[in-house]
Parts: C-alpha cells; structure tokens; sequence
C-alpha cells in the first residue's frame, strides 16, 4: 500500500489522461456521426428540392399541353363558325335567286304583302317586278339571318363546352 500512496499522484494523471482520451475519442466519433447525420440531412433536403423542382416543371408543361390544346380547340370552333357564316350568306343567296326563279315558293302567310300591293299600270308584262325581288332579297335576308344566328349559337355553345371541360 505504501507502494500506490506514493505514486498516487501519478496514476491519478495517468487515470485522468486515460478518462480525457476516451472522452477525445468518443467525441471524435460523435462529430464524425454528427456530420454524416448533417450530410445526410443535406442529401435529404436536396433531393427533396430536386422533386418539388421536378413537380413544378410537369405541373407547367401540363399547364402549357392544356392551353395549347384549348386554343386550339377555340381556332377549331372559329373556324367552324366561320364556314357556318359562309354557308349561311349562300343559303340566303340561294333562297333568294330559288324565289325569283320560281323553284321556292313563299308560304300562304308570306304571300299576303303581293294581294296588298298596288297594281302596276304602266309597265310592260315583260319587265321583272320590283317587288318580286324585294321579296326574294327580303326572304334571302331573314334566311341567312336566322342561319348565322344557328351557327353563332353553336359556336357559342361550343365554346361554353370548351371551357368546362
């Protein structure tokens, strides 16, 4: 015993430089971890970023799919309505050329403006009447009328369906 009281200083150093290198190591160890748990947390974070980066860009290049497919269904249904319009203003021309022709011929309720009008005393039997012809231009007129609205109704309707969709 005189043997450890004599040197109980020295292990005392050497107990305590043996407590302050396991503490060195252990500490050494745990910022080792600490900066894998910091890297980790980094590759995370990063990765993370790189889906929501990766989202926003398919959410906008369906955003872009999704209008250039609306517009071009919009020129389609312009289009449409334009050929409707053309069609309307030949079916009234046709209507109108099919009266003074003689292939049409206007309904009873139609006909009641000619008992109504005042003969013609001076003119020949062989010039056109005036009047025939307003009422043929005047039933092309209401006819072509009524065909644009159709159409321009459809388009309209076409369009409503459009954005609903």
């Amino acid at each position: 015993m005189p043997f450890l009281l004599m040197y109980w200083k020295h292990l005392l150093v050497v107990a305590l430089l043996a407590t302050a290198g396991a503490w060195l190591y252990r500490t050494g160890g745990n910022a080792e971890r600490v900066e894998n748990v910091k890297a980790q947390a980094a590759l995370t974070a990063a990765a993370k970023e790189l889906r929501s980066a990766r989202d926003a860009i398919q959410a906008s290049e369906a955003a872009r799919k999704q209008e250039a497919d609306k517009a071009k269904a919009a020129n389609a249904i312009a289009e449409q309505y334009e050929k409707d319009k053309r069609d309307a203003e030949a079916a009234g021309k046709r209507t109108a050329d099919d009266l003074r022709a003689g292939n049409l011929r206007l309904r009873a309720q139609w006909q009641g403006c000619e008992a109504r009008r005042v003969p013609a005393s001076t003119g020949a039997a062989s010039e056109p009447d005036a009047a025939a012809d307003d009422r043929a231009e005047g039933a092309g007129r209401i006819v072509r009328a009524a065909s644009e609205a159709d159409a321009q109704i459809r388009a309209l309707q076409d369009f409503v369906r459009e954005a609903l969709r």
